[in-house]
Order: C-alpha cells, then structure tokens, then sequence
C-alpha cells in the first residue's frame, strides 16, 4: 500500500504504470514502470496529449484503461509519416 499510496502522490495518473495502481504484495517495481511513463510522454509529443488524458478528462477509470493496448489514430499525420519507408 505504501508504494500505491506513493504513486497516487507522485505519478501524473495519466502517465502511471498499469502496476502502481493496483500495487500487490512482494510486487517488482523496477525501471519497467519508467519505460512505460517514457513512452506515454513520447505519445504526448507526437499526438499533442497523452494516451489516457481524454479517459481522465470525461472522468472514467484510467486504471482500467491502461489494462488495454493503446490505439493509435490513423489519421495523424506523425504516424503517417513514421510508417513511411526510410529512403537510404
């Protein structure tokens, strides 16, 4: 609880680890939980907001949205680009 407790406190909800919502008994936090933070930040910079803020926003439950894979919208123009062959 006390690392649950912590996160609440310290970890932007939206950009929380699925893990630190549900922190179990002898559970392994280690630099996982930072690479899932990262890579909500670098959705952030390309989409312009974050994976879950619209989930946070409306007011659902971003602990039960993280539990599922992020979609990506296909008409962004970053993705587009990204998914574009690299010219050597």
């Amino acid at each position: 609880m006390t690392v649950q407790d912590w996160a609440a406190q310290r970890c932007t909800i939206s950009y929380r680890a699925p893990e630190l919502f549900n922190v179990e008994s002898h559970c392994i936090i280690d630099e996982r939980t930072d690479i899932w933070s990262l890579g909500c930040v670098l959705y952030c910079m390309m989409m312009l907001e974050g994976p879950y803020d619209m989930i946070f926003q409306k007011g659902d439950s971003v602990a039960l949205a993280v539990q599922n894979p992020v979609t990506i919208p296909p008409t962004c123009r970053s993705v587009q680009k990204l998914q574009q062959p690299v010219s050597s």
